[in-house]
């Protein structure tokens, strides 16, 4: 093992892993070898037919959240919502702009009202 603060050259061993796990079916250095640091895709189809063993709750929480991640990328669904919050808010400033002239419109019948009451009263 490596020890702290300690150069560490090509191909030195860094830690071993203790593992459920069938060495046979899943070699951990030999999977993180194949994977291109450069994609923008963890490469999940790989690994479908290896054994994790203790690894495989933490390999299934990384798979599901990576899948989150990528779905959120791809479907923007939070920018969707912003598009349709400004919407909502260009329709709601037309109501309260529709409202305040129907507000005029019912004080002038309002006032229209008044009048031919004391019209009315003034007659009888």
């Amino acid at each position: 093992m490596v020890k702290d603060r300690v150069v560490v050259h090509k191909n030195t061993l860094l830690a071993f892993i203790e593992n459920s796990a069938n060495y046979k079916n899943f070699l951990l250095k030999s999977f993180v070898n194949t994977i291109n640091i450069g994609k923008s895709r963890f490469p999940f189809e790989k690994s479908k037919e290896t054994q994790f063993g203790d690894l495989k709750n933490y390999f299934t929480a990384f798979k599901s959240e990576s899948i989150a991640h990528n779905l959120n990328a791809k479907l923007q669904p939070y920018r969707i919502e912003g598009i349709i919050q400004s919407y909502k808010a260009i329709d709601f400033k037309k109501w309260l702009n529709l409202l305040e002239k129907q507000k005029i419109i019912n004080q002038n019948k309002l006032e229209l009202e008044k009048s031919d009451l004391e019209r009315y009263q003034s007659l009888f």
